[in-house]
């Protein structure tokens, strides 16, 4: 249990520091954490999300693609993945991995408007 709360601790720590700019700090965090938790197939989702907040979307997406028990077609999976894809130039792919996210009400209520907004942008 204790190492579960450690690696949520780091995850969310690697999360800020992302999204201030520190992805390099935050890439190693999670590839620490791949060592501390490799049973936990979120870990892979979070290195592929500083990968795409550092603006490298594709390595992202190859992450997510290679990591197992991740399903890349529902919840916040999928989600991610769709914006992994419109961050690599993909669109149309990431229209309709967002759109069938929607749909199957995997993204919260509060946030079908804004991302479909975004979608339209």
């Amino acid at each position: 249990m204790h190492h579960r709360k450690v690696a949520q601790d780091l995850a969310e720590i690697a999360f800020i520091g992302a999204f201030l700019g520190q992805t390099q700090a935050a890439e190693t965090i999670f590839r620490s954490l791949r060592v501390l938790r490799p049973d936990n197939p979120i870990v892979e989702l979070g290195l592929a999300m500083v990968y795409t907040l550092a603006g490298r979307p594709q390595e992202g997406l190859a992450v997510v693609e290679k990591a197992e028990g991740l399903d890349q077609d529902h919840g916040l999976v999928a989600l991610c993945a769709g914006l992994m894809l419109r961050d690599a130039g993909h669109r149309a792919a990431a229209d309709k991995k967002l759109s069938r996210a929607i749909a199957q009400g995997d993204v919260a209520p509060e946030f079908v408007q804004d991302l479909s907004r975004a979608m339209r942008e």
